[in-house]
């Protein structure tokens, strides 16, 4: 007992002592950067007002912070069907300016390109930007960026959206079981080239939405989608939400059900390709302890008077990472506490060990993987990749939109935590075929 207190006692006198000899330096902190990084619009200029093919235009603005400019991007409207073009522009240390070289071909369209906003942010994430208010006098903050208007003259760009031709949307089976597939068909086709056909199918009870990427079938020359009955395949009527399709030269067409909502336009009668699937088992599924999606993380701790190593049963579905491991010492007395975090790989079960360094297991736990509610770069979850989503996020950065759950996550290409410019520049990146992965 007298062992014991004289033990607190000491323990005590060096958690005063620590206390006091720790000088308060140690628990200051650098000022935050809050100071965003300064537009000046009077700056901006293009080298040419009227171009053609073969030209290209400079387009330059000075941008300055009070520490770094870590990204300047604008966005140019076109012409004849206003698609955005994202411009990430380059410090130029000749003309202390940003600038970015816009190349004419004959596919760009034809009339005045203006600019529709300047984004900019600097190495603290502080943001800056500037409507057109010639385009727009609702957003803010706006300026005239009419001083960087060019005009495009003789060239050929395809400004014609692929033709979705809804007669011909049919189905090979009306009422369906687990192992029969329903291929599901429609004509589609362009003046020059269609790049992807896309339909959304609602599940009929929990109405989710499976996003199919139909194919060309050369035979019936109509595209094509084999959709697949199984156990866990939700019964009743499936329907078809929206198609959505678009060309090599990005421009789309789209419809909606008239018969699930008459909001959202164009609509049309999609009705032809509904299914009856009829009522299906779902197996028993294994038991499990946690759930974690693809894409996400799940942290696991445990305790003990040992060293704790982790391991996974099979770190094909889900790998540990980042272990971490701190310990309390008294006398002989030694506590260890450990955590690690697990990535998911693949949908599947897998069981997690927390052992001692002989490999003598402590505890467990089974960790299911599932799904992703979202995939990465879709953001507004319309089964594409495009300058939509990269729109989204640069709005979300200026504060004109706020981005939660799913769609932040979708977002967030970088991985950082952050919705920014970069990930806007690299899910534009991975759109026109830059990069094939995030």
């Amino acid at each position: 007992m007298k062992s014991r207190k004289i033990i607190c006692i000491i323990v005590s006198l060096i958690l005063i002592a620590t206390s006091v000899l720790i000088p308060d330096a140690i628990f200051a902190s650098a000022a935050a950067d809050t100071t965003a990084p300064v537009i000046d619009i009077s700056t901006l200029k293009v080298s040419k007002k009227d171009v053609k093919p073969g030209d290209t235009v400079r387009i330059s603005l000075k941008v300055t912070d009070n520490v770094k400019v870590s990204s300047v991007i604008l966005t140019l409207s076109s012409p004849q069907t206003e698609k955005s073009e994202f411009c990430n522009m380059k410090y130029d240390i000749s003309s202390d300016k940003y600038i970015y070289d816009f190349n004419i071909t004959n596919n760009t369209e034809s009339g005045l390109w203006r600019i529709n906003y300047i984004s900019c942010s600097d190495s603290s994430s502080n943001n800056s930007k500037y409507f057109n208010s010639k385009m727009t006098t609702v957003l803010t903050p706006n300026a005239d960026l009419s001083s960087a208007d060019f005009k495009v003259s003789n060239t050929n760009a395809d400004t014609t959206a692929p033709v979705i031709d809804i007669s011909t949307l049919k189905v090979s089976k009306k009422d369906v079981k687990p192992g029969d597939t329903v291929r599901i068909s429609l004509k589609v086709t362009d003046n020059v080239k269609v790049s992807s056909v896309i339909l959304a199918l609602s599940s009929p009870q929990t109405e989710k939405s499976e996003f199919c990427n139909m194919k060309y079938d050369i035979s019936s020359d109509k595209y094509i989608y084999d959709f697949n009955i199984t156990n866990n395949t939700e019964s009743g009527l499936w329907r078809v939400n929206y198609i959505s399709c678009s060309d090599s030269s990005s421009n789309n067409s789209k419809y909606f059900n008239s018969k699930m909502t008459t909001v959202l336009t164009p609509n049309a009668d999609l009705s032809a390709a509904d299914f009856n699937v009829s009522a299906t088992e779902k197996p028993t599924e294994e038991r499990y302890d946690f759930e974690v999606a693809l894409g996400s993380t799940l942290s696991l701790s445990y305790e003990a008077n040992c060293d704790i190593k982790w391991i996974s049963s099979d770190p094909s579905i889900a790998k540990v990472t980042d272990v971490v491991q701190s310990s309390i010492t008294m006398g002989s007395y030694k506590r260890i506490m450990s955590s690690c975090t697990i990535v998911p790989v693949k949908e599947g079960i897998v069981t997690i060990y927390a052992a001692d360094e002989n490999g003598l297991m402590l505890n467990s736990a089974k960790v299911k993987v599932t799904k992703a509610n979202y995939v990465l770069g879709d953001v507004n979850n319309d089964g594409r990749i495009n300058s939509n989503d990269a729109l989204s996020v640069l709005q979300h950065s200026v504060g004109q939109i706020t981005l939660t759950g799913d769609q932040f996550s979708a977002g967030d290409v970088v991985k950082d935590g952050k919705l920014n410019s970069s990930d806007a520049l690299k899910i534009l990146q991975y759109s026109v075929g830059s990069i094939s992965e995030f």
